[in-house]
């Protein structure tokens, strides 16, 4: 082995770059350090995924838009977009009163998040997704408590209901206030048309009031949607209390820390080994001996 050291020194000496055959003798010379720190690392990522990642479930709902915007006046349905409605749902609003209600700013050990890291943690477990043809928006929440999972699912879909059905109660009372000065024109119409000689055709007449007519119908009939509230969101499918936990992933970690231990394994070799080199090199031991200045490490 000591012979090895030496032609490898002895080949950095003459200024020539490390071949194939030299880097796989570096190897060679450090598969136990190498297959050292494959091993340590590969115990690491099962030990964290038995013993350290707990089991997360999931509970999922589906949301349908109103996606018929019908151009009709007295059309008291709210016309909603799927990327707003999943804006609404993450928005700071809907998450702090999610966060309020199922009491997320305590921790396990009784102490308290902040309401930024609360609500980063809450927005960081919920994921929505919409269909690209039928406009349905899927929404999962994750947790590792199985019924917390399912009351903040619930609670989201009923505060982000809230805030829709505030938004079309708004457009309805703009569509409530158009008709009602349609209305008021009509009338203007029909008792200016009376005021004339009898010569005007009294088709006019009866055209408005016929157009009247249909209006206050309209105006009834929104009338009766507002007094409970317009129609923004359909839920599909209800979220439902999980019953097993999500797969842990526990091989996709431990080859993730296999092959980090793997790459450190042949990083600490190949530094060892130009570390080995250098320190045999007068011009590299000044620089080390400076190094060591620098760093405080000089031997006294």
């Amino acid at each position: 082995m000591q012979e090895l050291n030496n032609q490898i020194i002895t080949y950095e000496d003459e200024g020539d770059e490390i071949s194939i055959l030299d880097i796989l003798l570096i190897i060679a010379e450090g598969k136990k350090i190498i297959l050292s720190f494959l091993f340590l690392f590969l115990l690491l990522g099962l030990s964290y995924g038995i013993f350290i990642q707990k089991p997360e479930y999931v509970s999922r709902l589906q949301i349908a838009p109103i996606s018929q915007n019908s151009p009709k006046t007295g059309d008291f349905n709210i016309y909603a977009d799927g990327n707003l409605i999943s804006g609404i749902m993450l928005s700071d609003s809907v998450l702090d009163s999610v966060i309020k209600k199922n009491n997320l700013l305590i921790k396990e050990d009784g102490s308290l998040y902040s309401n930024t890291t609360a609500r980063k943690m809450l927005k960081n477990s919920i994921d929505t997704k919409m269909e690209d043809k039928s406009g349905i928006i899927t929404v999962e929440v994750k947790n590792k408590n199985p019924q917390k999972t399912l009351d903040i699912a619930k609670s989201l879909y009923e505060y982000t209901l809230d805030i829709m059905s505030e938004m079309g109660k708004t457009i309805s009372n703009q569509k409530n206030s158009y008709i009602l000065s349609e209305i008021e024109k009509n009338i203007e119409k029909i008792n200016a048309y009376r005021e004339q000689n009898s010569t005007v055709d009294t088709n006019k007449e009866i055209e408005e009031l016929l157009r009247t007519l249909s209006l206050f119908s309209l105006y009834k009939e929104g009338t009766l949607y507002r007094e409970e509230a317009p129609l923004v969101i359909q839920l599909v499918s209800a979220p439902k209390l999980p019953d097993q936990p999500l797969p842990r992933g526990r091989a996709k970690t431990a080859l993730l820390s296999a092959f980090l231990g793997l790459f450190l394994g042949f990083a600490f070799v190949f530094l060892r080994y130009f570390w080995r080199v250098s320190s045999n090199d007068v011009e590299s031991k000044e620089k080390i001996n400076k190094l060591k200045a620098l760093l405080g490490l000089r031997n006294k």
